[in-house]
């Protein structure tokens, strides 16, 4: 597919959103505080926690942990 053709004038990375499930949303906070970036909030809702990290190239990843509860 050709991004002038479907897409003109949309940026690289601000299509769809990954949301991946992650065991340990602890971990990867702490690793992106080990790169020297602020540490992002884990959100805490009933059934699920979130972690919204963006990337060095500004693109939005959610990491999600069903809790059950």
């Amino acid at each position: 597919m050709s991004r002038d053709r479907y897409a003109p004038g949309a940026e690289p990375g601000s299509g769809a959103v990954p949301y991946l499930q992650a065991a340990d949303l602890e971990v990867l906070q702490s690793r992106v505080v080990a790169t020297g970036a602020a540490a992002p909030e884990i959100i805490k809702e009933p059934g699920i926690h979130l972690l919204k990290i963006t990337d060095p190239n500004g693109q939005l990843i959610e990491f999600f942990k069903l809790t059950g509860k």
